[in-house]
């Protein structure tokens, strides 16, 4: 028989990982051809950088990016990924390549800052750390509900036990909350009475910031407890139920306090999660049982670290690594092409035809010229720095015909809202002709255009497009002189979160100086800042430099009224922040990058209260021919992170092959195994 022709559409890490998953079937290249489409210059949709080689090679971020801990799939993909990469370079003649070792470190640091009266206090999380690392072939085990419930209630009493020592006045109310918790599971009673005899004292808890993070954290778990057990223990519910409720608001029904629903710790995962409808940090959104699945694995079932920091861009590190074992392969990667619509057949069981835009001609190499990670059709997107290959910030433009006159439309290359030159090369893929199956992996707001035909003809696909709800994101970064100490921060580097709005979240990120190309002593600390963004789907882009003016006033609001709480020695005389030494006008565009992620493709996608039962799983797509990969598909995980991302790609992969791939996490008596997906050698 003759191959399988398989479409895939987009480049972000769901279609990728489909791609990877395929391809990692023994004898994939006798059922499969395997051709992946993608707008623009580079890999990685949300996840996607560059290297600016105007300004020191800097690593041009869409935001900030960290792995976390329980990321199973995740790093069973990449690690198997660094294993082969280096057979894939010694058969190129290529030099030593990273190892994941050196790719990925453990961090363990993090920060929330708690408002309370005395004003803005840092609040550190320390995460104990282990030898382990996540994705190894005995991954660990998800805990059942009661194993939750008793990891959350020792933690509770630790923190009691722990703010007894702390706040001696309070010790004989603290004792009584622990007492407490013993009988609390028997109904929410219990503790409410108990915690209603402390009222005198909870009336202190601003003026004694220790003791009332203890309280929050007590509390928190405590109602959590209580809610889980009274609604899944005893109604043998699943949390996919819980999913009507918005978080917040499930957990004041359960009795918590107003002081809990307001803690820095929950507001935190919110800020992660950029969870605020319409980016209004006012509306937070997030469904609760989705909320309270993130949450527990975060908590309790990280490998390792609770975080791990990649040692570049992502880009860098994670899609140029997946790139070049693809191409090794014989996948054969379409750059340069824009899927403008999807065509039903006429029935409106399958998908009939793609429709796409070319937006570049690759012109042929010189002799002198080597390529060698090109394309399907000629173009090499990578660049060498520091002996490793890299995404630059834009196209090679000497690579492609008319590249200077495409210069002036860099951001249309994967915006494509924005205007561009016109006319552009048509091209058409056919059912039968030109693929079999399609493989979907263009996020959910750029679908609203793209497949609004196939919502037309199939009800749950169109109110699954109808329904998702995505948010727009911002991203500000800082290459300061002085070091992180000399700023005045003397705490070993975080990230931390439940900031200041709406560039809530901060990170060091000082230890990628070294892979960039600054002088010496030119850079001392750099600094990511990340949040949501107010504002609708909007059918029409804003001019690229009304946007970064935009985020530059408000990063510049942030660091006059709070750079001080966190870098003191980046204050002025007069209080605020002293940008003619730290940011100069001169300096502004070496030394800062901003972005507004408002394309289509580039929003985040929320998981908002009644929205989990509009996705629709990889493999029910509502079309014969159609699968989906992506964070904003049904993959038991539900949450936007590069961990569902990866989830949703096996499962896109295991229904189109038919193949056992393990994918941990999915629910109990789907292809159960504890080997790791790619120990698995039965066919299904």
């Amino acid at each position: 028989m003759a191959p399988r022709k398989i479409a895939i559409l987009g480049g972000g890490l769901g279609a990728v990982s489909t791609a990877y998953a395929l391809t990692s079937i023994p004898g994939w290249a006798e059922r499969f051809e395997i051709d992946l489409y993608t707008a623009g210059w580079r890999l990685g949709g949300k996840g996607a950088s560059g290297r600016n080689a105007a300004h020191a090679e800097r690593i041009e971020e869409h935001g900030l990016h960290v792995w976390l801990g329980f990321y199973q799939n995740a790093f069973a993909l990449i690690q198997h990924c660094y294993a082969e990469l280096g057979s894939v370079a010694a058969r190129r003649g290529e030099g030593p390549v990273l190892q994941f070792e050196d790719a990925f470190r453990r961090h363990s640091e993090l920060a929330v800052m708690d408002r309370g009266a005395s004003g803005w206090r840092r609040m550190r999380l320390r995460f104990p750390e282990t030898k382990a690392v996540p994705g190894g072939p005995n991954p660990r085990l998800l805990p059942s509900l009661s194993h939750y419930l008793e990891l959350a209630k020792q933690l509770a009493r630790t923190g009691l036990e722990s703010a007894s020592e702390d706040a001696p006045g309070a010790r004989a109310q603290l004792r009584r909350l622990g007492r407490s918790l013993q009988r609390s599971v028997l109904g929410r009673g219990a503790w409410a009475k108990a915690r209603a005899a402390t009222d005198p004292w909870t009336e202190a808890l601003d003026e004694d910031p220790a003791l009332r993070e203890t309280f929050q954290l007590v509390d928190l778990f405590v109602t959590l407890g209580l809610g889980l057990v009274a609604e899944l223990g005893l109604e043998g519910r699943h949390l996919d139920d819980l999913d009507d409720d918005e978080f917040l608001d499930w957990l004041r029904r359960w009795g918590a306090d107003p002081a809990t629903l307001d803690s820095p710790l929950i507001r935190g995962i919110y800020d992660m999660g950029l969870a605020f409808e319409e980016g209004d940090p006012e509306r937070p959104s997030f469904a609760a049982g989705a909320f309270i699945r993130a949450t527990l694995r975060i908590l309790f079932t990280y490998e390792g670290a609770v975080f791990w920091k990649m040692q570049g861009g992502m880009g860098d590190i994670v899609f140029a690594p997946l790139y070049r074992v693809l191409l090794d392969r014989g996948v054969r990667v379409h750059f340069f092409h824009r899927v403008d619509r999807l065509e039903p057949s006429a029935d409106g069981r399958e998908v009939a035809a793609v429709h796409m835009s070319v937006q570049a001609q690759i012109r042929p190499p010189s002799d002198e010229q080597a390529r060698p990670w090109a394309d399907a059709e000629g173009y090499d997107p990578l660049r060498v720095v520091h002996g490793e290959p890299c995404w630059p910030s834009e196209p090679d433009w000497g690579q492609l015909a008319d590249g200077e006159a495409l210069r002036e439309h860099l951001r249309w290359l994967e915006d494509p809202r924005l205007p561009g030159p016109a006319p552009l090369r048509q091209l058409s893929l056919t059912r039968g002709r030109d693929f079999d199956a399609l493989v979907l992996g263009i996020p959910v707001a750029a679908l609203r255009t793209i497949a609004a035909e196939l919502g037309q003809v199939n009800q749950r696909f169109g109110r699954m497009l109808a329904g998702i709800q995505t948010v727009q994101t911002q991203a500000a970064q800082l290459w300061l002189e002085p070091s992180l100490d000399e700023l005045g921060y003397h705490d070993p580097p975080t990230v931390l979160a439940s900031y200041v709005d709406p560039l809530n979240t901060w990170a060091d990120m000082s230890h990628l100086i070294p892979l960039e190309r600054w002088s010496p002593g030119e850079v001392g600390s750099v600094a990511y800042y990340c949040g949501p963004r107010r504002g609708p789907e909007a059918s029409e882009a804003a001019s690229a430099a009304e946007e970064q003016a935009s985020v530059e006033a408000e990063l510049d609001a942030l660091l006059d009224a709070k750079a001080r709480d966190l870098w003191p020695g980046a204050q002025a005389e007069d209080g605020r922040f002293d940008s003619q030494r730290l940011l100069p006008d001169s300096e502004r565009a070496r030394r800062s990058y901003v972005r507004v992620n408002d394309a289509p493709s580039e929003r985040y996608v929320l998981t908002s209260p009644g929205t989990t039962r509009l996705r629709l799983a990889p493999d029910d797509s509502g079309f014969a021919n159609l699968y989906l990969c992506g964070d904003w598909t049904r993959n038991d995980f539900n949450t936007g992170c590069v961990e569902a991302t990866v989830m949703s790609g096996l499962e896109a992969a295991r229904a189109l092959a038919a193949y056992p791939f393990h994918v941990v996490g999915s629910r109990p008596g789907r292809w159960s195994s504890r080997r790791s997906l790619w120990e698995r050698g039965a066919r299904s």
